[in-house]
């Protein structure tokens, strides 16, 4: 594992993620690739504290977000997670993007509702 301290700016493929702090945990070597720096053995990244993600249209912003490269899902969580993609946007307290599916589930922690605004010229589809 390797910890990164103070206004973290990470960047893979065209995802950009901002933090205060980011772990990154590797899978184990392999003794074939011990000593290669091979971004394929990433298998968690941890933000922490006024977490920004990026990635083409879609900006999010959570108190913490997890990256698990094995299923390509990102897990945005806080007091009040947010998700935009141009004008529309959902909140939650935990908000699931399913990279691979092009899917996003927003959950609340039954205290306070999901918040949603849709507008229909925002067809992530067409992005």
């Amino acid at each position: 594992m390797v910890e990164f301290i103070g206004n973290v700016n990470a960047t893979q493929d065209n995802m950009l993620l901002l933090a205060e702090s980011v772990k990154v945990f590797w899978q184990p070597s392999q003794p074939d690739t011990a000593n290669t720096a091979d971004t394929n053995r990433i298998r968690q990244i941890v933000a922490m504290d006024n977490v920004e993600y990026t990635a083409g249209e879609r900006h999010a912003y959570a108190d913490k977000a997890v990256y698990t490269t094995a299923d390509d899902i990102l897990i945005l969580t806080g007091r009040e997670a947010k998700l935009l993609t141009g004008t529309s946007w959902v909140t939650g307290t935990k908000i699931t993007l399913f990279r691979k599916q092009d899917r996003v589930l927003v959950e609340s922690d039954g205290k306070a509702r999901v918040q949603a605004l849709f507008n229909p010229e925002d067809n992530p589809a067409d992005q």
